[in-house]
């Protein structure tokens, strides 16, 4: 309990107030450790002396620090994967968006609130989606989610139709930003940036010539992809008359594919250089 100079063990010490009916008392003083648990103790003594028992009490958490969020799907384009660049299935109705929010226990998550703008588009470039009405628009919108209970860790999701996405190949910008029960915001949402890209990328072959071609030897198998965004991976299947190439040699019935060496430019080691035989 507080001695009037330090926290220390023992019976509770009682304070005097100030005022009466309405009292205050001034902790400037009092070296609060963040995200502690305490309990406060009041009693009020009449003018003949009679003390209020039992006492009134209130539990509370000092918490001065930032909660901290991130959005987990959509993935940022930093990382390229199927999560930051989406195909998304317009035949589904719903997609789900989901995220993190985490305070210092004691402390508890008050409120997330998130944010979805259009960044690059010929038609809604800088444009919000708007959650309530389901459409994006020139005036800023958000939308507030509550754990509605006192945790620590938030693991927050929310719906939105597939239609939101239907322009094709498109940047958005996602957001969330959270404030504690204690009502620290944290000054900067967490953001991510993601593309939607329901166009494949297109690979074509360099060499061997794709019609035509004569080489002896072939050493190297080369070509090249391109995509309005991003190339994740090329492959290639290899065919000799009417076998596939698994690797080690042509036995396969139907195609495998393997991975090239390299992003838009690839190569590939050639696989065998048998005389006068038609490779696809």
């Amino acid at each position: 309990s507080w001695t009037g100079a330090a926290w220390g063990a023992g019976l509770t010490n009682w304070f005097t107030a100030t005022g009466g009916d309405s009292w205050s008392y001034d902790t400037s003083a009092l070296p609060w450790v963040n995200n502690r648990e305490y309990t406060l103790s009041s009693r009020a003594t009449d003018k003949v002396g009679n003390v209020q028992s039992p006492t009134t009490q209130a539990v509370f958490v000092y918490d001065v620090a930032y909660p901290t969020a991130a959005v987990s799907y959509p993935a940022d384009i930093a990382v390229a994967s199927p999560n930051s660049y989406i195909k998304v299935n317009t035949a589904v109705a719903l997609m789900a968006l989901n995220g993190t929010a985490n305070d210092t226990p004691q402390g508890a998550i008050d409120r997330v609130v998130l944010r979805l703008q259009c960044a690059g588009s010929p038609t809604k470039q800088g444009q919000y989606w708007n959650w309530d009405t389901e459409t994006w628009g020139a005036a800023y919108a958000e939308k507030v989610l509550s754990p509605g209970s006192l945790v620590a860790s938030y693991p927050w999701n929310i719906n939105i139709i597939t239609k939101a996405f239907s322009e094709d190949q498109t940047t958005y910008y996602i957001s969330a930003q959270p404030m504690d029960k204690a009502g620290n915001w944290r000054p900067a949402a967490s953001t991510n940036t993601f593309v939607i890209d329901n166009t494949p990328p297109v690979t074509s072959i360099v060499s061997p010539a794709t019609q035509g071609g004569q080489y002896s030897p072939i050493t190297t198998i080369s070509g090249a992809s391109a995509d309005a965004f991003k190339v994740l991976s090329s492959s290639i299947a290899i065919r000799k008359g009417d076998s596939y190439w698994d690797g080690g040699s042509f036995s396969l019935p139907s195609p495998q594919w393997f991975n090239v060496t390299g992003g838009i430019s690839w190569t590939y080691p050639a696989v065998e250089n048998s005389d006068n035989i038609s490779y696809r």
